[in-house]
């Protein structure tokens, strides 16, 4: 997977490690694979604006969220549910939780974050139970994690930006 930005628009492009061959592009930027490989999340406004699934070979692309400021989007190991960081839902960058059944969104995303200050980036634990994000809601960048509950939010690392090493960057996550 590679991320082109030619002229004033960028693309997502998938590559076939083996070969080198282009399997498929996409107007967008920030893509996450799907756990199954099969679908990648793409913010876009390629049509209209918001968070776009698309088989990674080319094939149908359909959105699935419509607010052009959802960013960052992450899947949940088991693939269940979707993370994302959006500013102009509630005027302030917030952390939400979407419910998946298999590749359809259910219900409403769900606001994890209610307070003043950014938080983005999210990135799922291993084992998909907790949300992990950069904030700096306590006054400096911090990294934390949550419950998928929005509850139980616990400080991992303080320090961690702004900088060009951390940027927007999302965290990750290994066992």
């Amino acid at each position: 997977l590679e991320i082109k930005a030619p002229g004033m628009h960028n693309e997502v492009v998938v590559i076939n490690a083996w070969s080198g061959e282009e399997i498929s592009r996409f107007g967008g930027e920030q893509p996450a694979w799907s756990p199954d490989g099969q679908m990648l999340l793409i913010k876009t406004c390629q049509p209209g604006c918001g968070l776009w699934l698309a088989n990674f070979d080319g094939g149908e692309a359909r959105q699935i969220s419509f607010d052009g400021s959802d960013s960052y989007p992450t899947w949940s190991p088991t693939g269940h549910y979707l993370a994302f960081a959006s500013v102009s839902r509630d005027d302030d960058w917030e952390i939400y939780l979407q419910a998946m059944n298999g590749y359809e969104p259910e219900g409403e995303p769900q606001r994890l974050t209610h307070r003043e200050g950014v938080d983005t980036s999210p990135a799922f634990s291993p084992d998909g139970r907790e949300v992990i994000m950069r904030t700096n809601a306590f006054g400096s960048w911090w990294i934390t994690a949550m419950t998928l509950d929005g509850e139980n939010e616990r400080k991992i690392v303080e320090g961690v930006g702004p900088s060009d090493d951390w940027g927007l960057a999302r965290p990750a996550v290994v066992r």
